[in-house]
């Protein structure tokens, strides 16, 4: 094991989050200069300082220590940011520190939709989507996630529209797998009749956005077109050939169908969590 490595696994057994960038002693932004560090740094130290000194709810990963384990837990208000020096390959470095409070380490697969947000490269700190917030938040609580289609992840919404496509669609078959396969169609399918079907899946409210993604519908040549969109933006699709599904009334009328409503239960439960880790 490396010594920064030993460093991640002495921060993630002690219970703290833990920041690298520059090595000096400052929690400023503007100390962080764009161009002689981290792009990423400006923003990095404005959300740490953000969260120490009002609170909030944290989703932490160590990443060098283990990548199938998200940390849940509380950054409390008026949390004092540690400054942890530590010399390296002759160099010495400057981490800034804070500790997390009440937290619960979360396997990928008790909980995948918090795993989402997990950059590879890019800020040490990401704001989560809505499904995840709600997930950590639920977590911290003690409590259940809200039962609605804002719970799911865009990932999870693709499989509730391939599941509306099914029950719209006899015999209905992927040609390609679900999600990342091409850049413009989140699914791509034929029913028994040889009737070709594409779709979109986005939860994201931007009617801009949501313009571009029929648009990208319209460069298919296809038999059917589904749009899966925000409700109230169904308009959006008004004279062209592509079909608005609105996420709200897809969620519902899936909810009442046995099968797919216990396929939603598995995507937002919750009942497993902290078991591989905690007990």
């Amino acid at each position: 094991m490396t010594a920064p490595e030993r460093l991640i696994e002495e921060m993630c057994r002690e219970g703290k989050i833990i920041v690298h960038h520059a090595d000096f002693e400052s929690v400023e932004p503007s100390d962080y200069d764009i161009d002689s560090t981290s792009r990423y740094a400006r923003n990095d130290i404005r959300d740490l300082r953000e969260a120490t000194s009002e609170g909030a709810l944290v989703g932490v990963t160590y990443g060098m220590i283990s990548k199938k384990f998200t940390r849940v837990g509380v950054i409390e208000s008026g949390t004092e940011i540690e400054f942890v020096r530590r010399h390296f390959d002759g160099q010495e470095r400057v981490y800034k520190v804070a500790d997390i409070n009440d937290y619960i380490d979360v396997d990928f697969v008790e909980c995948p939709v918090i795993f989402v947000a997990r950059s590879q490269q890019g800020p040490t700190i990401s704001r989560y989507p809505t499904a995840s917030k709600r997930a950590i938040r639920a977590i911290v609580n003690g409590s259940s996630v809200t039962r609605d289609v804002w719970s799911l992840s865009s990932g999870q919404f693709e499989l509730l529209a391939r599941r509306d496509i099914e029950e719209c669609h006899d015999n209905f078959e992927l040609r390609l797998p679900s999600g990342r396969t091409l850049k413009d169609i989140d699914i791509v399918g034929v029913d028994k009749y040889s009737s070709d079907i594409i779709a979109q899946a986005t939860l994201k409210k931007g009617r801009r956005e949501v313009k571009n993604k029929r648009d990208d519908l319209l460069d298919y040549d296809a038999d059917e077109r589904y749009l899966y969109l925000p409700q109230g933006l169904e308009d959006v699709c008004d004279g062209y050939d592509v079909t608005p599904r609105p996420a709200k009334k897809v969620f519902a009328e899936l909810d009442q169908k046995e099968v797919a409503s216990k396929h939603i239960s598995k995507m937002l439960d919750l009942s497993r969590v902290g078991s591989r880790f905690n007990n």
